[in-house]
């Protein structure tokens, strides 16, 4: 079981502004290094909640599986969500998910960005990007506890990392989070990436952005 409790966002180090943006590469093994100038970090969790809270279930029961049917089922260990801009918006992407024994290795590719914008992504409860706006998609979801009735305010909630795009508006990078999961009762997966705009002002840190690309975690496969 994971360490799990309140949640603090690290703020990524900037996309690269000389020499253009930052090259795509394909995944790596897990184990292999990670590629210099990574523009993107995941948030950190410190265990300070205390005795009593919530954790990640790890139970063997309900594991998703590729092909329920097959004789020998693949578990599920990679999911992906395709952003798509929400109303009067351009930002659209990617957001690739890992599932390895360190973590969940997370792996985002955007554009339509603002030049130099900062910005947070997010998981919400529900997986619904109908709404213009992207308030169909609910509430950030909870990693570690209830996402419509948390014990106390967290505005890190749903929390998968920050981002700053380059000069020309697009953003890549990865890195690995210990707290969200595809498996067990706090699977992510069927639920929605939102990506979120952040504000400059050092009092709105953490706060909830406007909703600018909405899309729903999906079951993937190579």
């Amino acid at each position: 079981m994971r360490a799990a409790t309140r949640a603090t966002a690290i703020i990524l180090a900037t996309a690269m502004v000389s020499g253009g943006a930052c090259k795509s590469s394909e995944p790596e093994e897990p184990g292999d290094p990670k590629p210099p100038g990574i523009p993107f970090v995941p948030p950190t969790f410190d265990d300070d909640a205390g005795a009593g809270a919530a954790k990640p279930s790890r139970d063997t029961d309900g594991w998703l599986v590729l092909d329920p049917g097959a004789a020998d089922p693949t578990l599920v260990t990679r999911a992906i969500a395709t952003l798509q801009p929400t109303k009067g918006n351009k930002a659209a992407g990617t957001v690739r998910l890992n599932e390895m024994t360190n973590g969940l290795r997370i792996r985002v590719a955007f554009s339509g960005l603002t030049f130099l914008g900062k910005y947070t992504i997010r998981v919400h409860l529900l997986g619904d990007c109908s709404g213009e706006d992207g308030a169909s998609a609910g509430p950030a979801f909870n990693f570690d506890g209830s996402s419509l009735e948390p014990q106390s305010p967290n505005p890190t909630m749903g929390n998968l990392g920050e981002l700053q795009a380059d000069v020309s508006g697009n953003a890549k990078g990865e890195g690995t989070a210990d707290l969200p999961v595809l498996q067990g009762h706090y699977s992510i997966v069927g639920r929605s990436v939102i990506l979120h705009g952040t504000s400059n002002d050092p009092a709105q840190a953490g706060v909830e952005g406007p909703r600018l690309a909405c899309g729903v975690i999906g079951v993937f496969a190579d």
